[in-house]
């Protein structure tokens, strides 16, 4: 680099313009995919035909067009945040290639290029300016727009369970049942509120944007791969080993080990959902014979009924910690993998 003249990444002066017609038809094509993957999951995969017996009503009929412009508007952002993320990418490019030549010297040549070099960290930095608050700016807006579409769904399901609940004498005739309903209270109250925010177990929480939900964040993480899986084939080179040589080698080592690790955590952290379904329920179970005590207090008092439930109270809380233990184990498992992981593809220059 030395005595060389900086030259910034992109021509930052046109760059706009370019990232408009990336959006656009990032937009069009992603919108396109993403309606075929979720039709073909709703037909062919039964989580996906329950998702849509549960709360397809929702996204049909004329009073669905609020919900599917939310959904297109956070599409879209999804894809601004990706290609922000992209020129932030090239920005750090440009600020130490800048700095790398304003801080050589000692030839004339590296001596007549620091002003060059001067000039462009300056450029880099109106350049972040800008980025750092279209980042902020669309983060805001996300959240916001997350927390509304959230709210709105979650209003909808539970007004329509708390009818089915209360209608045709629901909650009466359920008592009778072969198999009884497992505390609808809390399926009504805190499995809605976890089923409308989609982010895995966790009741909605207003940090919440549509980078932590399952569709949207898996979106985004397509997309950054495909984007910066072209900036990774164009840094990679070639490399020898012996008589084979491998053309873009950094790419495919990359991708082969993201796809064995992927696949790893994939079976390691599958029982994870049953555990942590395991933990919902038991809890509830536990949490149900307390107040159970409470409601019945006056008959326990009077036939002195304190020894069977108190028999009762701790084989549930054991029923729970036992599973609890499950749960610790596997997911220690799990985060060290990744962890690890994580940290063994630091040497590679990627």
């Amino acid at each position: 680099m030395t005595g060389q003249p900086f030259q910034p990444a992109l021509d930052w002066s046109r760059e706009w313009w370019h990232s408009l017609q990336w959006i656009a038809t990032t937009f069009l094509l992603t919108s396109l995919c993403l309606l075929v993957v979720l039709a073909a999951i709703g037909r062919f995969t039964e989580w996906g035909r329950q998702f849509w017996r549960i709360t397809g009503a929702y996204f049909t009929g004329r009073r669905s067009a609020t919900a599917w412009l939310l959904v297109a508007v956070l599409l879209l952002s999804v894809i601004v945040s990706v290609r922000i993320n992209v020129l932030l990418t090239y920005y750090v490019n440009d600020l130490f290639t800048a700095l790398q030549v304003a801080f050589s010297g000692g030839t004339p040549e590296a001596d007549a290029s620091r002003a060059g070099g001067i000039a462009g960290f300056w450029a880099a930095m109106a350049v972040f300016a800008v980025l750092a608050c279209c980042f902020i700016v669309r983060l805001l807006l996300d959240m916001y727009l997350t927390q509304r579409f959230i709210m709105r769904w979650r209003i909808w399901l539970s007004r329509r369970f708390i009818d089915g609940w209360l209608g045709d004498l629901a909650y009466y005739r359920a008592q009778f049942a072969s198999r009884p309903i497992d505390n609808p209270d809390q399926r009504i109250q805190q499995d809605v509120d976890v089923f409308t925010t989609g982010v895995g177990g966790d009741a909605n929480n207003p940090i919440y944007n549509s980078s932590n939900t399952l569709l949207f964040g898996a979106v985004e993480a397509v997309l950054s791969v495909l984007s910066f899986g072209v900036i990774l084939w164009r840094l990679s080179e070639p490399v020898t080993l012996g008589a084979l040589t491998l053309p873009r080698a950094l790419f495919w080592i990359v991708l082969v080990y993201v796809l064995v690790v992927t696949v790893v955590a994939f079976a390691i952290g599958r029982p994870l959902i049953r555990l942590s379904y395991l933990n919902e329920l038991r809890n509830a179970g536990f949490r149900y014979a307390l107040v159970r005590v409470r409601d019945a207090g006056a008959a326990i008092g009077l036939y002195r009924g304190e020894p069977a439930e108190r028999s009762l109270l701790k084989g549930r809380l054991d029923a729970v910690m036992d599973n609890y233990r499950h749960w610790l184990n596997r997911m220690m498992l799990f985060f060290g993998w990744n962890i690890s992981m994580s940290q063994a593809i630091n040497p590679l220059p990627c």
